[in-house]
């Protein structure tokens, strides 16, 4: 095998290996998923019938425009170095999708054996993720819990808390 090959042969193992830690993501409500060597996890909410409208709800309580992504049309924001990204979209055909990508820095703790994601900022990089959601004129305090409690969301303008768990 020449150097070619073998660089592609690890291409093909490697995309394997991404698409089998997404590939039950499907049909879940909250999926909670974490890269090969703990480098980054995703949540996934999707929208199901009969389901809690997580999706939907996220998607109206950001404050920002719509804009293509990589889940079609939708809103996004992420923080500076892309440590966490939020993108939520709506799709009457797909169903209402919200994905979540945290990155294993120092502000993160990822937990694949439990299954659990947490990411918390304080002060400057928190006030400007409090300005990314819909709170009432004065109001200083955005949290959303979905009624399982796989996710929670609290952003004040010195704190931001994000947690996930399957």
């Amino acid at each position: 095998m020449n150097s070619f090959q073998k660089i592609f042969s690890y291409q093909k193992i490697l995309l394997f290996m991404v698409v089998l830690a997404f590939a039950d993501v499907v049909h879940a409500r909250v999926q909670v998923s974490f890269m090969p060597l703990n480098r980054q996890a995703m949540v996934i909410t999707k929208d199901e019938p009969g389901d809690e409208p997580i999706s939907f709800y996220l998607y109206e309580q950001m404050s920002v425009p719509v804009q293509d992504s990589f889940i079609g049309p939708g809103k996004s924001w992420s923080t500076g170095q892309r440590e966490f990204n939020m993108v939520c979209s709506l799709s009457p055909s797909q169903g209402n999708q919200c994905n979540f990508i945290i990155q294993n820095l120092p502000d993160a703790h990822l937990d694949p054996n439990k299954g659990y994601v947490e990411y918390h900022l304080r002060g400057t990089a928190a006030a400007e993720i409090f300005q990314k959601f819909v709170v009432p004129a004065g109001g200083t305090l955005f949290e959303f819990r979905s009624n399982g409690g796989e996710i929670t969301i609290k952003s004040t303008p010195n704190e931001f808390l994000f947690t996930a768990h399957k």
